[in-house]
């Protein structure tokens, strides 16, 4: 049987950043491609989505898809 080191202290985080892109995909019979490259700006990406839909084929649907990323970073003291 093991005992923990009380010396030893719990993670702890320090940091914490969250990141999300925008991207706008197209899609036709149930399948969906992405069709312009990520951008972390939400308003460009609505317009990319309000152009893409002025020029669309009747048969395209599209949609803004937002991707997040959290990051977090932990610390861990071992004595």
């Amino acid at each position: 049987m093991t005992s923990s080191d009380p010396s030893a202290s719990a993670p702890q985080e320090i940091s914490r950043e969250e990141r999300s892109t925008w991207t706008v995909q197209a899609g036709a019979d149930g399948k969906w491609i992405d069709v312009s490259t990520p951008t972390p700006d939400h308003e460009e990406a609505v317009a990319m989505l309000a152009w893409r839909r002025s020029v669309a084929q009747p048969s395209v649907t599209y949609r803004l898809v937002r991707d997040t990323t959290v990051h977090t970073r932990t610390v861990e003291s071992i004595p």
